[in-house]
């Protein structure tokens, strides 16, 4: 992440050492597919953005996946998407780690992923 402070690299176990909080929220996938509400455990977006000086205001940020090509691998979210407490940089979905293996199996985009409130162009 970079941000007004510099720029902050964290592990998937420093992520998951940080303060963690569950949203149920529903995937609707710019894929035309949606589901009803999952269980998603993870870091709230605006903690992250704290990490790197957005304290109290967040901007919009661009998040960037690992994945290496894809159509939906970039996604640009509203500043109002990160402040919002229900928006997260998931880690975990219905109790179950985020993985490589779990995403294949689930048809999804490989984790952590963010899952927001409102629509975010992210893929399912």
């Amino acid at each position: 992440m970079t941000g007004r402070t510099g720029t902050v690299r964290l592990s998937r176990a420093q992520l998951a050492g940080l303060p963690l909080h569950s949203a149920a929220l529903p995937i609707a996938c710019v894929e035309g597919w949606s589901t009803s509400d999952q269980w998603w455990r993870g870091v709230r977006l605006r903690d992250l953005a704290a990490l790197v000086g957005y304290d109290g205001a967040p901007p919009d940020v661009f998040v960037e996946s690992l994945q290496r090509r894809g159509a939906f691998r970039r996604a640009a979210l509203r500043a109002n998407q990160v402040a919002d407490p229900r928006s997260l940089l998931a880690l975990y979905v219905n109790g179950e780690e985020l993985s490589p293996t779990t995403a294949t199996r689930r048809g999804s985009s490989c984790p952590p992923r963010p899952v927001c409130s409102t629509p975010s162009g992210w893929p399912g």
